[in-house]
């Protein structure tokens, strides 16, 4: 069954109850009067998540004598004071790759019962809270026996896509193998090349267009523009970086990309002056 693994540095016995509510949403549907049912205030489009919070029980377990239960609290209530971490779940299937979130303790409860025997035997039940309420891994992620990811700035072993011929009218695939959207991040290097009015659309696995920017200036010879859906940044880079929100044109949605589940597809339009390059990256998201 799923199981938490690891908070930060906190590692959490096996055999747990556990629970979240990732796939939890705000649904908005009110009453008009004089009509039957009512009105869906989000319309025909995906309406927002929940708070993510997850639970889970486990017992705390002291081997040698009653006076070690004292010290297995104690650890156990330092990583209150830990803030936003990583959290780690290993899903049900064994073999799958260990999943991460950030999240923040938001109760730790531990009821003593002399009845109970809890000086042994210690049930706990640990809360927390996801401000993103996703859960995110990596096809090749390099993990260490700590269950730490190696440079999960998502460049190790390179680029989840990349193409070094990108023109007018080119197109990248982009696989999301997860259950839900996931945040994307370009790069485009000009080299000795430019383009002007760059323009991006985002199509899904139904070939419908579900989001389009433009950059409403030229990138020059030398030039690295970079476009994150996580930190939501633009930025021109070449011997400086400053942010180029002035010049960046959402003409469908935000202008910040999600890839949702499956195969999608990026068609780049502009005025080029040659071949420039483009890199594409992102994590698996699931709910």
């Amino acid at each position: 069954m799923t199981r938490l693994t690891q908070f930060h540095t906190y590692t959490f016995a096996y055999d747990q109850d556990y629970r979240d509510n990732f796939a939890d949403v705000l649904a908005r549907t009110s009453r008009v009067v004089g009509v039957s049912g009512g009105v869906d205030e989000f319309g025909g489009g995906v309406a927002l998540s929940e708070v993510g919070n997850i639970q889970a029980s486990f017992f705390l377990i002291s081997e040698d004598s009653r006076d070690g239960m004292t010290t297995l609290r104690d650890d156990l209530k330092k990583i209150m004071g830990w803030g936003v971490k990583k959290l780690w779940m290993q899903p049900s299937d064994p073999t799958a790759k260990p999943r991460w979130t950030w999240a923040r303790v938001n109760n730790i409860n531990i009821p003593e019962r002399r009845d109970r025997h809890t000086d042994l035997w210690q049930k706990v039940t640990l809360s927390f809270q996801c401000a993103d309420p996703r859960w995110y891994s990596h096809p090749s992620a390099w993990l260490l026996d700590s269950g730490e990811v190696l440079d999960d700035g998502l460049t190790v072993g390179g680029y989840r896509a990349s193409s070094t011929s990108v023109n007018d009218g080119s197109s990248l695939t982009l696989t999301n193998n997860g259950s839900t959207t996931t945040p994307l991040y370009l790069r485009f290097d000009a080299e000795s090349n430019a383009v002007t009015n760059l323009r991006v659309s985002l199509r899904d696995v139904s070939d419908v267009e579900i989001g389009r920017w433009r950059f409403e200036d030229t990138l020059s010879a030398g030039q690295i523009l970079e476009v994150d859906s996580t930190a939501l940044s633009v930025t021109v880079t070449d011997t400086t970086t400053d942010g180029r929100y002035d010049a960046f044109n959402p003409s469908k949605g935000n202008g910040f990309l999600e890839l949702p589940s499956g195969t999608n597809t990026l068609v780049i339009d502009g005025s080029f002056t040659g071949n420039i390059t483009l890199y594409a990256d992102y994590l698996d998201a699931w709910r």
